[in-house]
């Protein structure tokens, strides 16, 4: 809110709270593995244990923080690797996870009650040498979209992977995704090979390319300021 912010640690096992007015740090939360995404719901902030580098415990938690007392207190576990969640129109939470850096496991999407910390259902990828990640949610709450070399959408009411992407992702490094929450256009990065200017690809919500544009080398995440 206006007066804290949590600042993830992907080394480490604290999480830092700064105050966004004065920018200065006025504590920390040890929640015992590395950090990376964060969304809150409600009184509860939950954050991924994204990475097991540097750690000896398995990163498959995401960790609940009171975001109104700054206390860790509880953890769910989920797959191997979860890089990204969204809350969607029903207020479930949905974490996705890769199955890990080395492939370890299936890659899974998990659908989770924020109120009550209970995993609703999982639904496990096909492809385990598959890595999907970029996690997003339209502005309507009701469909899901993610990266897996190309772009896939689904209804957060179903209960399989689908198996053709709406953007296919050809020649192109798709490295990050954005949905617009008012006009459910898809905006997809390019990064080539990481080392030239990246490309931003426009499409509407059926996956019709719009238009295309530069933006600067690894193009990482987007935003939407209205």
């Amino acid at each position: 809110n206006d007066n804290k912010a949590y600042v993830s640690n992907l080394y480490g096992t604290e999480v830092t709270i700064i105050d966004p007015k004065n920018y200065t740090t006025i504590g920390n939360i040890d929640i015992g593995k590395s950090s990376d995404c964060m969304i809150s719901y409600e009184t509860s902030t939950f954050v991924a244990n994204w990475t097991a580098y540097n750690q000896t415990k398995l990163n498959n938690t995401v960790m609940v923080i009171n975001s109104e007392d700054d206390i860790l207190t509880d953890s769910i576990v989920v797959g191997i690797e979860p890089n990204s969640m969204v809350i969607d129109k029903d207020g479930m939470l949905w974490v996705l996870c890769s199955g890990g850096f080395m492939n370890d496991e299936l890659p899974s999407l998990w659908k989770i009650d924020p109120a009550t910390f209970t995993i609703n259902s999982t639904i496990y990828f096909e492809n385990q040498l598959s890595s999907p990640d970029n996690l997003c949610i339209n502005g309507t709450g009701d469909s899901l979209y993610y990266l897996n070399n190309g772009v896939y959408g689904m209804s957060i009411y179903n209960n399989q992977i689908p198996v053709n992407p709406i953007v296919a992702s050809e020649e192109n490094t798709f490295y990050s995704l954005g949905i617009d929450p008012k006009t459910n256009e898809i905006y997809v990065a390019d990064v080539i090979d990481y080392n030239q200017v990246g490309i931003i690809y426009k499409y509407n919500s059926v996956g019709k390319l719009i238009t295309s544009f530069e933006a600067g080398i690894i193009p990482g995440d987007f935003a939407f300021n209205y």
